[in-house]
């Protein structure tokens, strides 16, 4: 029998053993660098099927066909996307200038590079044409070309576009080429800092306090007040519609469990000029509407009653009995109980 420090020295010399062999196996292995640049390598079905359409060789190389088919793809997607969105290069040349022209009423289907063209050859006819302007206009003085794209239909502009130059002259040549045809419609052509003609906004367009003032409801004493704040008040109402005149009564919607305002309210005023007076002083976020007068609805109930009564009592002039159904007084007359009933009376016997 082995003692117990034998035991420990051998599974000591054991330790030393397996780590000197872990040493020596790492040290014949081979490092391995990966160059985290270079593109993923295909997998192999991708590499079965290079071959068998002639793209690779043998050795895995790209055919010089293969190469020239990728660079002309990759041409053609390069340019639908420049069409489509313009060039993303940020340079000082696609910087805006101060010389610069809105043209509209383009054909939907109308891109820069035809845009462009267009320009270069209108604008060198109308020099021509014009004796007192001698200026060589080139596609290197049009430094942006800014074409909207539409988001609902795929591949067309919005109709217009933004084009500018690198000097006035190319500016002033360009603007002589308004109302010419491209692709069917004559363009219009306009300076960028020209702003003529265009409706000014309180004319065209009415302010929102304006807008919230109209009311489909004739005018009446009660105002309804629409997209109030939650934490809204009636001192707020109060104190917003007391310059007006002297209110009636405020009634606050509210919820039950919070008390806060539900969004809306009702004013009542005395008379309808002063309800009239405070419509006309609107509010920047408050919507405005004329209510119903309660006072009001209560007439047109009683009226409508007046006119049923009226109404019952010819109904009864104009009453026949002989159009009376045979049988209905009985159907509607009053039944007796189903009861069995003590007999009354005096019982009569015959000997």
């Amino acid at each position: 029998m082995m003692s117990a420090s034998e035991e420990d020295i051998e599974k000591r010399e054991v330790k030393e053993e397996s780590k000197e062999g872990s040493k020596k196996s790492s040290k014949d292995e081979e490092e391995i660098e990966i160059d985290v640049s270079k593109p993923v390598p295909p997998s192999k079905k991708l590499m079965r099927k290079l071959r068998k359409a002639g793209k690779i060789d043998k050795e895995g190389n790209w055919t010089p066909q293969a190469l020239e088919e990728a660079k002309k793809k990759e041409e053609k997607r390069l340019k639908k996307i420049e069409t489509k969105y313009g060039s993303g290069e940020e340079t000082q040349e696609s910087k805006r200038s101060p010389w610069g022209i809105w043209i509209g009423n383009l054909s939907f289907f109308t891109t820069p590079a035809i845009l462009k063209e267009f320009l270069v050859r209108e604008a060198k006819e109308s020099v021509e044409q014009n004796d007192e302007i001698s200026f060589d206009f080139t596609p290197e003085h049009i430094t942006r070309i800014h074409m909207p794209m539409s988001k609902e239909h795929r591949n067309q502009n919005k109709g217009f576009a933004y084009i500018d130059f690198d000097s006035e002259e190319a500016l002033k040549v360009a603007l002589l080429c308004t109302e010419k045809p491209l692709n069917g419609r004559n363009v219009l052509i306009k300076s960028s800092n020209d702003y003529q003609g265009r409706p000014s906004k309180s004319a065209s367009m009415p302010s929102k306090t304006i807008a919230r003032q109209e009311s489909k409801n004739p005018p009446s004493a009660v105002i309804f007040v629409g997209n109030l704040p939650f934490d809204a008040t009636e001192d707020l109402l109060r104190e917003h519609f007391g310059q007006a005149g002297n209110i009636r009564r405020v009634r606050l919607m509210t919820f039950e469990d919070s008390g806060k305002c539900k969004g809306f309210g009702f004013v009542d005023f005395h008379d309808v000029e002063t309800s009239m007076k405070a419509m006309t002083m609107g509010h920047e976020s408050w919507r405005l509407e004329y209510g119903e007068d309660r006072s009001k609805r209560g007439r047109k109930a009683s009226a409508s009653v007046a006119r049923t009564d009226d109404h019952s009592e010819k109904r009864r002039k104009n009453f026949d009995p002989r159009d009376i159904r045979p049988g209905a007084s009985l159907a509607n007359a009053a039944r007796g109980s189903i009861g069995i009933k003590e007999p009354t009376g005096t019982k009569i016997t015959f000997d």
